[in-house]
């Protein structure tokens, strides 16, 4: 063999060394930014508008083919993929838009066609409560003159049975002791916080008690229609002790959180099993599994179930607040993200959409990383409630 021979052979040699010292080369970044890409949750959504459906099942098989390409070294072909796979999913995005566009433009070629009767019907309608408001206040005047007359009446009673020897000092007495019995009364709804947890019956009676001490200042006193209106007032003040009862015993509960943990815990052992209810730290976590469908964002029957009994613990334990987690079974790590993130935010709206304040409540997407369920794969198509405090 010629010493040629031998040169080129020794070259490729150290060519090969060479490369193998280098390792893998970087991930292009047209590869890195289509990965990034489809990490978003919006991504997802692309599929479901007619007619960008083929470019996004496109834009993900290139992505794929990218992936392959560079772990085979090939890191040219990779970018290649990587650009095509971009352009497929630009395409849908398109598409997507044109979609949207048409809709809004339906809707509102829909209202212009529907303004008219609308605008009539509406005038209609604001007639007719300008009548009704008008008549209202008609009715309103008259009883305030009935109120009036019926007033002065029970005025001119007690001067008359003042006049006609009554014992000014005795009434007086019986005023002052009713009086009491209204101070004690009102004490013992402000005990159980009343003004909050029973707001209407307990302001009704403070403007009685309120005008009682107007006219128990007045002079002439007014002695029979204080009676008559103290014991009304005390009635009333009384009822709002009772309807504010529960509302302050879970106050006084609140006061103590490890007790108030305990128990949101044991109600949600009830509902979804002791296997799905953790205590962990200061918070409570509860476990829904199978609330989607293999590769859904969307919660499934048994996650609506779900969603409706944690929005019931959410309002009975409105001092905790809630984080949402949301998961998915193995299968591809970089969509699954995006997916599991969606998941977290189905769960979000249902709890808004239920009457829950978004401030109480936070999502996050957890991936395919923390399989709960190893034997069963469809229990971990989930999201888990974190309660906390």
């Amino acid at each position: 063999m010629s010493s040629t021979y031998f040169a080129r052979v020794l070259v490729i040699l150290l060519t090969a060394l060479a490369l193998s010292a280098c390792g893998k080369p970087d991930k292009p970044k047209e590869l890195l930014e289509i990965e990034a890409l489809w990490q978003d949750p919006a991504t997802r959504q692309v599929k479901d508008i007619p007619g960008a459906r083929s470019f996004y099942e496109e834009s993900r098989k290139f992505r794929y083919d990218a992936q392959d390409a560079y772990n085979d070294g090939e890191v040219e072909l990779s970018r290649e993929y990587a650009i095509y796979s971009k352009l497929r999913y630009r395409t849908a995005i398109a598409i997507a838009k044109q979609f949207k566009a048409k809709e809004q433009l339906d809707a509102a070629d829909a209202r212009v066609a529907t303004l008219n009767p609308e605008l009539t019907a509406i005038n209609a309608e604001r007639n007719k409560l300008t009548g009704e408001v008008a008549d209202l206040e008609r009715q309103l005047n008259v009883a305030k003159r009935q109120r009036a007359d019926e007033d002065r009446r029970r005025a001119g009673m007690a001067t008359s049975k003042i006049d006609a020897g009554q014992d000014n000092s005795a009434k007086m007495r019986l005023v002052d002791d009713k009086l009491r019995q209204l101070d004690t009364a009102r004490n013992a709804a402000r005990s159980v916080n009343a003004q909050e947890n029973a707001a209407a019956l307990y302001n009704r009676a403070e403007n009685q008690f309120k005008s009682l001490q107007v006219m128990r200042s007045s002079s002439p006193v007014p002695y029979d229609a204080i009676l008559s209106s103290a014991e009304g007032a005390i009635r009333d003040f009384d009822a709002a002790t009772q309807q504010a009862q529960p509302g302050y015993k879970v106050e006084v509960q609140k006061q103590d959180p490890v007790a108030r943990r305990a128990a949101l815990a044991n109600v949600a052992r009830t509902v979804f099993g002791g296997e799905n209810v953790i205590t962990e730290g200061s918070g409570v976590r509860i476990v829904a599994p199978a609330s989607f469908d293999r590769g859904a964002s969307s919660l499934n029957s048994s996650g609506h179930r779900y969603m409706n009994e944690l929005t019931t613990l959410a309002k009975d334990y409105d001092e905790f607040s809630i984080r949402i987690e949301g998961f998915t079974s193995k299968g591809d790590p970089t969509e699954n993200l995006g997916l599991s993130q969606l998941r977290a935010r189905a769960a979000e709206d249902a709890f808004i959409a239920g009457g829950i304040k978004s401030s109480r409540v936070d999502s996050s997407g957890q991936g395919q990383e923390r399989i709960r369920f190893p034997d069963d794969r469809m229990r971990n198509e989930r999201v888990e409630i974190v309660f906390s405090r």
